[in-house]
């Protein structure tokens, strides 16, 4: 995005509409391998993550990979456009998309889980990121038209922008597989506990940082295109004193109303006391 948006403050739009179509079909055409291989390969990655599955469980966890996979395309794309509208300074729409996506998975599971069980949950969660394409692509496609040819210096500047953050991504979801494989391993329920407690915990993460990023992202978007230091700086200080002030008393009130809050929830689904015990845990 750094180099597309260099090209719109210049008004260059063909070079910056070249970047985008450059940039997109690498990103998608590795998305696309990507989600080729763990789709074919979905029974031995099952049971090298989750050793301590049984074979019937393995089946379905390859299952659920394969049904999943396409969502690494989705969710690359999807990110693509999301950041075109950023840079054009469109905050809306993008800021929309996260309630959607959970309302659409929602309601896919709630309408699916009659028919396909267990394997709903899966195909609301692709559901959700294929919605997540088809409501962007119409407001970023005009931003495609265009030609000029990308500089071989701004190729090379994003396949390693591309390798760098792609380090990161693999970084970040080994850490979560590594975590469940040990789980795997030992009483059953662990996972889903461990799931549980770490969204729950996580949502005032996700509730008070995207309000925030949506009131303060706008301006910061504009101070960094003026050159605005002092403004940028401000800026980045209101929003960590915010996430602090926000997330600390929130993250204090999780910890000691811990059990009241999964009573509420799970109190009275199928959990066992044991799953309560170990998802308050």
């Amino acid at each position: 995005m750094p180099s597309y948006q260099a090209r719109i403050e210049a008004a260059d739009i063909g070079a910056g509409a070249g970047i985008l179509r450059w940039s997109t079909s690498a990103i998608a055409l590795a998305a696309v391998a990507s989600a080729g291989l763990i789709f074919v390969f979905a029974d031995p990655i099952a049971r090298a993550l989750y050793p301590g599955f049984d074979s019937s469980t393995v089946g379905m966890t390859a299952t659920a990979i394969r049904i999943l996979s396409p969502i690494i395309v989705f969710s690359a794309i999807g990110n693509i456009f999301q950041s075109v509208l950023h840079s054009r300074r469109r905050f809306l729409l993008p800021a929309l998309i996260p309630p959607l996506i959970n309302v659409t998975i929602i309601a896919s599971i709630a309408t699916m889980a009659t028919a396909y069980g267990i394997y709903a949950i899966s195909l609301g969660y692709l559901a959700g990121n294929l919605l997540w394409i088809v409501i962007l692509l119409p407001f970023t496609l005009l931003f495609y038209s265009g030609s000029a040819e990308v500089r071989g210096d701004e190729k090379r500047t994003m396949v390693r922008a591309f390798g760098f953050l792609a380090a990161l991504i693999v970084v970040d979801q080994l850490s979560g597989i590594v975590q469940r494989a040990i789980l795997s391993q030992f009483e059953a329920g662990l996972i889903s506990a461990f799931t549980y407690g770490t969204r729950i915990a996580g949502l005032p993460i996700g509730i008070l940082i995207g309000a925030i990023a949506i009131v303060l992202f706008p301006k910061l978007i504009s101070e960094l295109s003026e050159g605005q230091k002092e403004g940028r700086e401000s800026l980045v200080q209101i929003g960590i004193i915010a996430v602090v002030g926000l997330i600390a008393p929130a993250a204090v009130f999780i910890v000691v109303n811990a059990e009241l809050i999964i009573l509420t929830i799970f109190g009275s689904t199928s959990f066992t006391t044991q799953a309560l015990q170990n998802t308050t845990t």
